[in-house]
């Protein structure tokens, strides 16, 4: 950079690039704060506040993180015991930390938080708070929905993309927010209203698989749409015609939420929003991992309910609280079953009340009639049964306990043996 005196306001000025790059950090969804060498907040954003749950009133430059953490041990957010104790336990390796660290947390709230903090060279530390409420529950869906069909899913990464902690000379507070977007995980990329690169994050070329120093300040958004085009990102078609279909919702400023694919392979979640001086802000983060995890579990599942719909007979997976989670095809008809009734998750008390109340299991106190079948299946004993339709057909009935819990059962119409 040359140095020289330019305007507050001219685009070259450190002012108006420390504007830029604040109003850049508050639009991001996750929470952001730098403390100084004696522990006092220097720079955060609004998510920071609002994912911690702090008053206004003690968020401020200056603020002591002894007062923040105070407040939040009063509040029970740092565990039981001695608040001072708790408080003074934390501060201790802030003092001398040499090392990144990464660590979550569930807040009280429920939200889970992935806390990335990284030591300055200058003293004291930068800290980017990452809700994972979401990555968390998709990880317990998929732990509930596991099978003892061999089949393994592999869990969510607990770690969000990893990127290697950049350590700089920070003087100044603009080089500290430059630091902290440099951090985030995935991307951004801030054009100005004419839509041209103002500022990106380092790691924006390799994300979008470009030519090194590719990106320059003041580069209108078409030139790289023209290498997306050359390249093949849209498919064929003129290549005038494909570069205004991908501008034109830009100039018309529309948010956007969506995922992208490159030619390399590589998948993006894509996020835009507006700005309020008229430009734009994207967020990049690469989810290829997640997307293949996918897509790998899709196929693994559509092959076993292939499997299971052509076995001879039936079969239904219950999880560990005896509810539908797999099904054959031939389960409605062949017990009779109103088309649609079988949905995941279903208790199987549900249609056991059913059965029971058509008269499968004889006459006596409902209640007790299900209470009977369910017993086995409760303390997992291996249950090994016939059962008499009312529309005459005879049912041999398998059901064995699973090791990772639930039962699968096996059902055979063995009417023509009979």
């Amino acid at each position: 950079m040359n140095d020289v005196s330019v305007a507050k306001d001219s685009p070259t000025s450190p002012e108006y690039a420390l504007g830029k790059l604040h109003e850049g950090i508050q639009l991001l969804s996750m929470g952001i704060c730098v403390f100084a060498a004696d522990l006092t907040l220097q720079i955060y954003n609004k998510y920071f506040q609002q994912m911690i749950g702090l008053p206004e009133e003690l968020v401020h430059k200056g603020a002591p993180l002894a007062t923040l953490l105070h407040h939040m041990a009063e509040r029970g957010e740092l565990g039981a015991g001695n608040k001072d104790e708790i408080v003074l336990k934390m501060l201790e390796p802030l003092k001398n930390m040499a090392e990144p660290y990464i660590y979550e947390r569930r807040r009280p709230n429920g939200m889970h938080l992935q806390i990335h903090t990284t030591p300055l060279e200058s003293g004291g530390f930068i800290t980017i708070h990452t809700d994972i409420s979401l990555q968390k529950q998709k990880e317990e869906d998929l732990r509930r929905s596991r099978t003892a069909m061999e089949v393994r899913m592999l869990e969510r990464s607990e770690e969000l993309r990893k990127r290697k902690a950049m350590e700089a000379e920070l003087a100044a507070r603009g080089e500290w927010l430059q630091f902290a977007v440099d951090n985030i995980p995935g991307g951004m990329v801030l054009f100005d209203k004419d839509l041209r690169y103002y500022l990106w994050t380092s790691g924006v070329e390799k994300l979008w698989d470009l030519p090194a120093d590719f990106l320059k300040i003041g580069l209108p958004y078409e030139e790289v749409l023209a290498y997306f085009v050359d390249r093949g990102d849209f498919g064929p078609g003129d290549k005038a015609t494909l570069i205004e279909e991908q501008i034109r919702p830009l100039r018309e400023r529309e948010t956007l939420h969506t995922e992208r694919r490159l030619p390399n392979g590589t998948i993006l979640d894509v996020k835009r929003n507006r700005l309020p001086n008229g430009g734009l802000v994207n967020l990049f983060y690469d989810i290829t991992r997640e997307k293949r995890m996918e897509e790998e579990l899709a196929a693994k599942t559509e092959l076993m309910q292939s499997a299971i719909d052509n076995m001879p007979g039936g079969m239904v997976i219950f999880d560990n609280d005896l509810r539908f989670t797999q099904w054959s095809r031939g389960i409605e008809p062949l017990f009779g079953i109103p088309a649609g009734t079988l949905q995941v998750g279903l208790p199987y008390e549900t249609l056991l009340r059913l059965y029971v109340e058509r008269g499968d299991f004889g006459p006596g106190n409902i209640d007790a009639l299900v209470e009977e079948k369910l017993r086995p299946l409760r303390a997992r004993e291996p249950v090994l049964e016939e059962r008499l339709l009312p529309n005459g057909r005879i049912v041999e009935a398998r059901r064995n306990p699973m090791p990772a819990g639930g039962y699968v059962s096996v059902y055979q119409d063995i009417t023509e043996r009979k």
